[in-house]
């Protein structure tokens, strides 16, 4: 892979022009053909954080009613080696929305080398109130098998924000599949919430 220097200069010359002994040995020695393919390549050495969508959930997830115990509603796979051991940020986005008026609810999510909540880490809590509408947004720092993210333990829409409780960290192996579980828990369980979109992004 050739790696060209950011001063050269180019002339564009058709692909079965013979760009070689048709010209003086000095010519030669001072010039170098390059292809566009090469140049897609030293660009690309260049470019840091170019932002991927890992997944994108428009439809609702499943409806949570008849119970006040914490549920998954939807879920995004993270697939293995998504990230390298270099690691990253991983930006993670969802949309609650909840029919009912009996009581407050909240929006939380976790994350788990499993689509369970059993031995998950949480990850965000949005909020808890008797809002309908919730839309929160985290971007968490992948370092050294890491995680680290704004406190999940304190509400707050989004991690553009000063808190005095210390971050959040859990342990994260970018060589397996993960899962980033946004769950909803009801006061009331007459109540109904639902996560409507889901969207998490890699930066790396």
């Amino acid at each position: 892979m050739a790696l060209i220097p950011s001063g050269t200069k180019f002339i564009g010359l058709a692909p079965t022009y013979q760009t070689v002994e048709r010209r003086s040995a000095l010519i030669n020695n001072e010039s170098q053909p390059y292809t566009m393919q090469d140049i897609v390549d030293t660009v690309s050495q260049s470019v840091s954080a170019n932002p991927s969508v890992i997944d994108l959930k428009v439809t609702n997830g499943t409806a949570v009613t008849g119970t006040t115990n914490t549920t998954i509603s939807q879920t995004i796979l993270i697939p293995a080696n998504t990230f390298t051991s270099a690691g990253g940020a991983l930006e993670f986005m969802a949309r609650y929305q909840k029919t009912g008026t009996a009581a407050n609810y909240s929006s939380t999510v976790y994350i788990n080398t499993s689509n369970t909540l059993t031995g998950a880490n949480a990850l965000a809590w949005f909020s808890s109130n008797p809002n309908t509408l919730i839309q929160g947004i985290r971007t968490a720092r992948i370092s050294a098998n890491t995680l680290t993210v704004y406190p999940a333990n304190t509400t707050a829409l989004s991690d553009y924000a000063a808190t005095s409780t210390a971050q959040t960290s859990v342990a994260f192996d970018p060589t397996v599949d993960n899962y980033l579980l946004f769950a909803v828990q009801l006061n009331d369980g007459t109540d109904s919430a639902v996560v409507e979109m889901a969207r998490a992004v890699k930066y790396e």
